[in-house]
């Protein structure tokens, strides 16, 4: 990562993605096509890119989908393609770590709105700001190290 253009991309269209998740509980299906078409045209023109990580990302999305689609969507088809993007952003095993933070930032934060808000289960939280945060966390941290 350490501060490029492909990480501004990334930031700013998980910010986009965020507001829109926030106010309409939907992500459009384009956005994160465009974030994944940037990083990929940033790549090759950097001469950095990796097939590798296309097919570790297209994997993890058709592996998040199947989970959307066992659970019929409490798990949205927009969040795994935000998953996909982050890992070809990122790769495999950064990516996996950004994925997994969210989704631990995700359970700390709804455990405390249901303790606090006393919330029924049905109560539906968007993820991907706590993509986007987990994202931060780690762009940061890599800067300040």
């Amino acid at each position: 990562m350490r501060g490029s253009v492909k990480d501004a991309v990334m930031l700013l269209g998980l910010a986009a993605c965020s507001f829109t998740d926030i106010r309409t509980r939907t992500i459009p299906v384009l956005l994160p096509c465009f974030i994944a078409a940037a990083i990929v045209m940033i790549d090759a023109w950097k001469g950095s890119f990796h097939i590798y990580y296309c097919i570790a990302a297209v994997l993890a999305t058709l592996f998040f989908m199947g989970i959307a689609k066992l659970t019929k969507e409490a798990f949205g088809y927009g969040d795994c393609l935000l998953i996909g993007v982050i890992i070809e952003c990122c790769g495999p095993v950064y990516g996996s770590s950004v994925v997994l933070t969210g989704f631990f930032i995700c359970a700390a934060a709804a455990g405390a709105v249901m303790a606090v808000k006393r919330v029924p289960k049905t109560y539906e939280m968007p993820f991907v700001p706590f993509l986007c945060a987990s994202y931060t966390i780690f762009f940061i941290g890599e800067m300040i190290l």
